[in-house]
């Protein structure tokens, strides 16, 4: 999960309403939804930018 702080820095990041973001790092809007952890801390889930990083095998 990445901080939506560091989400809303990202040059990909298109906009932010309650619940969700919008990404456009694959060239086409996406939708990912956010999580507040019982801290209050806002995370994404499922953000492009680190999928893009994960090793395939």
């Amino acid at each position: 999960m990445t901080k939506l702080e560091k989400c809303l820095d990202c040059k990909h990041h298109v906009d932010h309403k309650f619940g969700f973001i919008i990404c456009n790092y694959w060239k086409q809007n996406q939708q990912h939804v956010t999580q507040r952890d019982k801290n209050g801390e806002i995370y994404v889930i499922g953000c492009s930018l680190k999928a893009a990083k994960k090793k395939v095998s």
